[in-house]
């Protein structure tokens, strides 16, 4: 493939496969290349990582005979709620009343109906090669040692290798909860069971999705401590929805940002429908 078209697809990197940019690399000027490279390495990971995390490669270091080969590394930033714009928040808090809704009705499962429904985790060409973009141009410290590669960890830290398979199952995965099959907004990875009943099953990278990320903000912390699992998510449940009312609701701050009256009303009727009010 002609490497000069290839350096110049500045939205189209990600239709390529990673071992043609490679090749292509490897005919460019050595800073060049490796531009190449991170472009293409940052274009697929940020595929993967919505809004949840924000993705900046640093500088490319020139040496005496080139480029240094690990520099303009891609370091991974972590937002929150409070980082997104009015629309992301509206959708991250739909979506999130949604998934405690398809969580609450897995409770009556048993530990092998939940394992069985699980779906397989996906193998592919872009799956691997997403995995080598992570491996070869993900930064260590805030992809690996923290970041997406900690992730989930029950013992607080996975050594190097499981924090790199950890961090391309949870980022892969992340879009979509593989056991409730409804759709994730700032996960945090779950487990399919209880892991202090199944510390092996729950320990299994297999066995770990995207799971809305706030029924962790709640789960056992202040008031919290004494709640049962189905409690838990009912509350965090009726705080997502109580986000659409009062003062300064997500309503209110949609339709101060200049929305148009259909884009309210829709989300109103969203709303409205969760909350199982006629509409």
């Amino acid at each position: 493939m002609n490497s000069r078209r290839i350096s110049g697809l500045n939205t189209d990197l990600r239709d390529i496969p990673r071992e043609e940019i490679l090749r292509a690399a490897k005919t460019l000027p050595p800073e060049a290349g490796l531009s190449l490279i991170r472009d293409y390495d940052k274009a697929i990971i940020e595929d993967n990582t919505g809004v949840q995390w924000k993705v900046t490669a640093a500088p490319i270091k020139k040496t005496a005979k080139g480029v240094r080969a690990d520099s303009g590394k891609l370091a991974f930033e972590r937002q929150t709620y409070d980082d997104l714009s009015v629309r992301d928040k509206i959708d991250q808090t739909l979506t999130a009343v949604r998934s405690y809704d398809a969580l609450i009705d897995s409770l009556g499962k048993s530990p092998s109906q939940l394992v069985n429904s699980v779906l397989p985790q996906e193998r592919s060409l872009a799956r691997t090669d997403f995995d080598a973009a992570l491996r070869e141009s993900g930064q260590a410290a805030s992809v690996f040692q923290q970041g997406p590669g900690q992730v989930g960890s029950h013992a607080g830290y996975f050594d190097a290798e499981t924090s790199r398979a950890n961090a391309l199952q949870y980022l892969w995965d992340m879009g979509v909860d593989r056991q409730t099959r409804n759709r994730t907004v700032l996960p945090q990875q779950g487990h399919i069971l209880d892991k202090a009943k199944n510390k092996e099953l729950a320990t299994d990278l297999s066995n770990m999705r995207g799971q809305e990320g706030e029924v962790n903000w709640w789960d056992g912390s202040g008031d919290y401590v004494n709640m049962t699992r189905e409690e838990n998510l009912r509350n965090g449940r009726r705080r997502a929805m109580e986000r659409f009312a009062g003062p300064d609701s997500l309503i209110e701050q949609l339709q101060n940002s200049g929305a148009s009256n259909k884009d309210v009303e829709f989300i109103v009727s969203r709303v409205m429908e969760l909350a199982g009010l006629d509409i």
